[in-house]
């Protein structure tokens, strides 16, 4: 993940930290474009500026300290966490939860996450244990199995295989049970940071077509592979040695492993 630190203005008078919560060993929100630094002792938050707001505020526009753009595991995590520290916090998704996406699998590190959002037992309730990884070839029949508990970390034995449509729907209504103003079914069409440390003015449609506006002193992209403000900024550029595409399918009557071994990835 990258940080914006190109949003933060030269001529900013003073700057501070979005204290997103404490994690020991820091922590990386998957999807999310703002950074939490793996050399930070723990989760302390975004180096960014802090902005000012005018008075020119447009009749009816909305105002909120951040706004985050996306629902999914990054932006379901980061909005809560902040709404705890005391910030107004508005999270826009495009689609309505529950809905279909992929990547199923968690890692053992996705655990303390899932604690520290008190989401927990709610996802071990509709998870599959995972407790290892074994890479198999086409070619020959051996097979290579890494288990969790084999690894530097002794304290992280597991992790889960989810289905995300129940998963992200977990997340994000723990978000709004923490105070996070979710709106659903509103897509992000535009945001203009502002002169003079003013924040960012986003303009976002529902699906119904009503047009809204928001002011919000931070904004955090987690929109995942829309990686909206990337493509804003048009600083996406394609290796011209990793030239890949991913495919997904699914498959009824496949044989699994039996005993601890069945939710291997």
């Amino acid at each position: 993940m990258t940080c914006w630190r190109e949003l933060r203005s030269p001529q900013s008078r003073r700057s501070s930290r979005l204290d997103c919560g404490a994690f020991e060993g820091g922590a990386r929100v998957k999807g999310c474009s703002v950074i939490v630094m793996p050399d930070w002792p723990g989760m302390r938050g975004i180096d960014i500026f802090e902005p000012e707001f005018g008075e020119d505020l447009v009749a009816g526009m909305k105002t909120c300290d951040v706004l985050v753009i996306g629902g999914g595991p990054a932006g379901s995590t980061v909005a809560p966490l902040l709404a705890r520290k005391g910030y107004k916090v508005v999270l826009l998704e495009k689609a309505r939860h529950p809905r279909f996406h992929i990547g199923e699998s968690l890692l053992p590190a996705n655990l303390p996450l899932l604690d520290a959002l008190g989401v927990a037992d709610e996802v071990r309730a509709i998870g599959m244990e995972k407790l290892g990884a074994e890479f198999v070839s086409p070619w020959h029949e051996h097979g290579q199995e890494f288990r969790f508990a084999d690894a530097f970390d002794k304290s992280l034995p597991m992790a889960y295989q989810v289905k995300r449509a129940d998963f992200d729907h977990i997340l994000i209504r723990n978000a709004a049970r923490e105070g996070v103003e979710v709106i659903e079914g509103c897509k992000v069409g535009a945001v203009d940071f502002q002169s003079g440390d003013s924040g960012a003015v986003v303009r976002a449609t529902h699906d119904d077509g009503r047009e809204l506006h928001w002011r919000a002193r931070f904004v955090v992209d987690a929109s995942g592979r829309d990686t909206f403000l990337a493509n804003r900024f048009q600083i996406k550029h394609r290796n011209p040695r990793h030239n890949s595409s991913a495919m997904y399918a699914h498959f009824a009557g496949a044989r699994r492993h039996e005993g601890q071994a069945e939710g291997n990835i």
